[in-house]
């Protein structure tokens, strides 16, 4: 499997931002337990480039733009539940970390969603995605502190920018797949 350091100069060209943010977002994440650092040192050493290795990096960015905060943040938002649910209408997953993987690895998930929203001023989440011809839903995530104060930030990532790093995602699971079963 791929690492996260590795794929993270790709993501940043996506995201907009520098390969060392992503990173000291890693290693915040890495600190607060919420992803694994894998074993050992050097290279194929390391975080994996898992989907929700990504989803946690992407949550973060999402979340806020403080470092320090990035790990808490990503927790709260990563662990928001479907409001009034007991699972995500869209995805079927119970939180938000995880509805966000399975659109990183489902393509016609992934081609379905028109963007996802993450609140940097309250513990809520959104994934917008189309029904049929034209119809939008809205799944909503939220945490131990969902309500809005009043003035409201935050930040979208929208449905091209998901559907290049789902397709990175992809090619990474498919790359890795292929290379544990001795495939060029």
């Amino acid at each position: 499997m791929a690492s996260l350091k590795g794929y993270i100069p790709g993501l940043a060209r996506i995201l907009g931002t520098t390969p060392d943010a992503l990173y000291e977002r890693q290693r915040a994440l890495v600190r607060a337990g919420l992803i694994d650092p894998g074993e050992g040192r050097g290279p194929g050493s390391g975080v994996r480039a898992t989907a929700p290795a990504v989803a946690f990096l992407l949550i973060s960015t999402l979340a806020t733009d403080r470092l320090n905060e990035s790990g808490s943040r990503a927790q709260t938002l990563a662990n928001a539940r479907p409001k009034n649910r007991k699972r995500c209408p869209f995805t079927g997953m119970v939180r938000f970390v995880d509805a966000l993987a399975t659109v990183l690895t489902q393509s016609e998930k992934a081609d379905r969603v028109i963007e996802i929203t993450v609140s940097r001023t309250a513990d809520r989440a959104e994934i917008k995605y189309r029904v049929g011809r034209g119809t939008a839903r809205i799944s909503e995530f939220t945490g131990p502190s969902p309500s809005e104060p009043g003035i409201s930030v935050a930040a979208t990532l929208n449905k091209d920018l998901l559907k290049t790093v789902a397709s990175d995602v992809r090619s990474i699971i498919l790359e890795s797949f292929n290379n544990s079963e001795g495939k060029p």
